[in-house]
C-alpha cells in the first residue's frame, strides 16, 4: 500500500475512533454523518475495529419502523490512558478509560515558588499516586497527554519556555514521563486540546472556527477541516502575545505591548495600580475589578474596558487574517458582564470589513480542567490507533 493511501487509511480510522472518545454509543450512521466518509469505508473500519476488540455492539436504538439499528461503543475497560492538564498554578490529573471517562481525578495548586525539578516531583507524586489507587495491569495504559500553555515542541515533546515559571525552559517532559513511567507521553498545546474536544462534542459547528481560550493565558487554536493547525511546533495561535501597543508597557514574556499586557489577569491588576497607587492581592483579577466597577470606580471601569477592546481589535485581526467567521470565545470572565461584554462586540464588529461582519458568528464558552482531561484522553486513544494500525 502506498505512502499517502496508508496514511489516509490512518486518518480514516483516527476520525472513527474520535466519533466514540467523547460521545455516547452510536450507530454506523451517526459516524458517516459526523465523519463525512463513505458508507463502505465506515462499515470496513467499524468491522475491523470489532474484531480487534477495541469497540462491540452494546445494543440497539429504538426505530419507529424497520430493523433498528445497532448501537457500537468502544470497549472500557480494555485500555486506559492518564491526562495531566498543567495551568500553572492549577495542577489536574485523571485517569480515564478508552470512552474518555473519567475515572479518577485529582487538582491541586502548587506553591508560587516551585522550582521546574519541584513541579515534576510533585506530578509524578500525584500521577503515582492515582495508578496505585486504580485496579487495572500497568500494560494497559496506552499513554500519558499533558496539556500545557507557553511554548513547545509537540514532535519532541519538549516545553520549550513557561514564562510563569521561574527557569523553566527546555523541559523535556515526554523524555522525563517515559523515564519515570515507562508509559508513551504526548505533550499538547492546552488550547488546541480544549478546541478540539469542542468540535467533536458541540454539534453544528463548522469545520473550520477560532477558538479563543483564556485561561491563565491567552491563546488561540485555529481549526481547519476539524482540525487544529499547528504551525511547524504545535505553537500556531500564540494570541496572548500578539503586539497590541509597540510602545506597551513590558509583558511578562520580555516583549512590550503583547495582548496578555492589556487584557490578562495580572496586567489588569498593574493596570489599576498604575492608575490609583494601589496594590490588590487577589485569586481572581476579573472578578475583583468587576466588583469595584459595580462600585462606580471609574478606574477599575477604564482598565476593564481597555482590556475588552484590546481582546476585540485581537480577535478581529484574527478573523481578518484567516477570513474564519465563526469564532468561540472560551473562558472569558467578563462575557456576561455588561457594558464590557457589549464594548467587546461593538469593537469587535467595528474593526470588521462591512462583509465578514455580517457573517460573523460569535459563541461563548466555558470549560473547565476537567474537559482538559477529556481531550488527553480523546488525543491518546487517537495517538493509539494510529500506532496500532500503522503496519497494515
Amino acid at each position: 500500500m502506498k505512502k499517502k493511501a496508508i496514511q489516509a487509511s490512518q486518518g480514516n480510522r483516527a476520525k472513527v475512533v474520535s466519533c466514540f472518545t467523547n460521545r455516547r454509543p452510536l450507530t454506523q450512521e451517526d459516524v458517516i454523518w459526523t465523519t463525512k466518509l463513505s458508507r463502505p469505508t465506515v462499515v470496513e473500519i467499524i468491522k475491523g475495529l470489532i474484531a480487534d476488540g477495541v469497540i462491540h455492539k452494546i445494543g440497539t436504538r429504538s426505530s419507529t419502523g424497520g430493523r433498528s439499528p445497532y448501537l457500537y461503543g468502544l470497549t472500557d475497560d480494555l485500555y486506559y490512558s492518564i491526562g495531566i492538564d498543567f495551568d500553572y498554578p492549577r495542577l489536574t490529573v485523571g485517569i480515564l478509560n478508552l470512552s474518555c471517562e473519567v475515572l479518577l481525578e485529582n487538582t491541586v495548586f502548587l506553591a508560587s515558588n516551585l522550582l521546574p525539578a519541584d513541579i515534576l516531583q510533585c506530578m509524578f507524586e500525584k500521577i503515582d499516586s492515582l495508578i496505585a489507587r486504580f485496579d487495572c495491569n500497568k500494560d494497559q495504559y496506552i499513554g500519558i497527554c499533558i496539556s500545557i500553555p507557553g511554548l513547545i515542541n509537540e514532535t519532541s515533546g519538549v516545553s520549550i519556555q513557561l514564562e510563569r515559571i521561574s527557569g523553566w525552559e527546555n523541559i523535556n517532559l515526554k523524555e522525563f514521563f517515559e523515564q519515570h513511567f515507562g508509559i508513551a507521553t504526548y505533550v499538547k498545546n492546552d488550547i488546541n486540546m480544549v478546541a478540539q474536544l469542542i468540535y467533536e462534542t458541540k454539534q453544528n459547528l463548522p469545520e473550520d472556527f477560532l477558538f479563543i481560550g483564556n485561561r491563565t493565558g491567552i491563546g488561540m487554536a485555529i481549526m481547519q477541516k476539524g482540525e487544529p493547525y499547528l504551525g511547524i511546533k504545535g505553537n500556531a495561535g500564540f494570541l496572548g502575545h500578539v503586539t497590541i501597543n509597540m510602545d506597551g508597557d513590558l509583558c511578562n514574556c520580555g516583549k512590550r505591548g503583547c495582548l496578555e499586557s492589556i487584557a490578562g489577569e495580572n496586567a489588569i491588576l498593574l493596570q489599576y495600580k498604575k492608575l490609583t497607587g494601589n496594590h490588590i492581592q487577589t485569586e481572581n483579577a476579573y472578578s475583583t475589578l468587576t466588583q469595584l466597577s459595580d462600585m462606580g470606580d471609574q478606574n477599575a471601569q477604564i482598565v476593564l474596558t481597555r482590556a475588552s477592546r484590546a481582546l476585540a481589535i485581537s480577535v478581529a485581526n484574527m478573523v481578518k487574517i484567516f477570513e474564519i467567521p465563526t469564532v468561540i470565545l472560551d473562558g472569558w470572565k467578563l462575557a456576561v458582564i455588561e457594558p464590557y461584554r457589549q464594548i467587546f462586540e461593538t469593537t469587535l464588529r467595528e474593526n470588521l470589513f462591512e462583509n465578514i461582519s455580517y457573517d460573523l458568528n460569535l459563541i461563548y464558552s466555558r470549560s473547565n480542567p476537567t474537559d482538559v482531561i477529556h481531550a488527553c484522553g480523546s488525543s491518546v486513544v487517537k495517538h493509539y490507533i494510529q500506532k496500532r494500525y500503522e503496519i497494515l
